[in-house]
């Protein structure tokens, strides 16, 4: 499991590209294991991130039948009043078509990152959580309900979070964190690392 941070973004132009950065893993997993990323993050984006050799795994963790949410932390500009943040947990329609609903609230007490404390005087923090991940979707919403991201962290991927992992660090996962299923089995120890990016091998 692992977190983007500011220096290593400016390679991450994809997700594929991300998985494929030799600095952020250690060496034994560096070539020919396999690991791919299991979902995207953007490029303007930072937080957990999960690869794996593991396709059940994969398709258990990005298809939308099994349910599982991810956890995010955006700082958007100026301070939306309660109407606008009822619209954003209703669900705003993108493309033309409806958005699930999501769980959201503002958080308070968190001093905003330097670059956007120095760039907007005014923005807000608020906790997504989220059952659907279509492109961009966080930020479309955001720009259409007039107060665009200035920054977006992925706290958790279902029940793997960052926890106190720093950005550019990973951490092994334990398989009792992976809660993907009672049928489902795992044959596999866990790497995680913080851009993020979470890594599963086989063995």
């Amino acid at each position: 499991f692992f977190q983007a941070e500011d220096g290593i973004r400016d390679y991450k132009v994809t997700g594929v590209q991300t998985c494929a950065l030799p600095i952020l893993l250690p060496p034994a997993l560096r070539h020919g294991r396999g690991l791919h990323p299991v979902g995207r993050l953007d490029a303007d984006s930072r937080g957990a991130l999960l690869l794996s050799n593991d396709g059940a795994l994969t398709l258990r963790l990005t298809h939308p039948r099994y349910g599982h949410r991810k956890t995010y932390r955006v700082w958007v500009a100026g301070r939306p009043d309660r109407h606008t943040l009822d619209l954003w947990r209703a669900g705003v329609p993108l493309d033309g078509q409806p958005s699930q609903p999501v769980r959201l609230r503002r958080l308070t007490g968190t001093p905003p990152p330097p670059p956007v404390a120095s760039a907007h005087p005014a923005s807000t923090l608020l906790e997504l959580d989220m059952g659907e991940g279509r492109n961009r979707q966080i930020r479309r919403t955001a720009e259409q309900l007039g107060h665009p991201v200035l920054d977006l962290q992925r706290r958790a991927i279902g029940t793997l979070t960052l926890g106190e992992l720093a950005e550019g660090e990973w951490r092994i996962v334990d398989r009792t964190e992976l809660e993907i299923g009672r049928a489902q089995r795992l044959n596999s120890s866990h790497l995680v690392i913080s851009y993020a990016v979470f890594c599963l091998k086989k063995k």
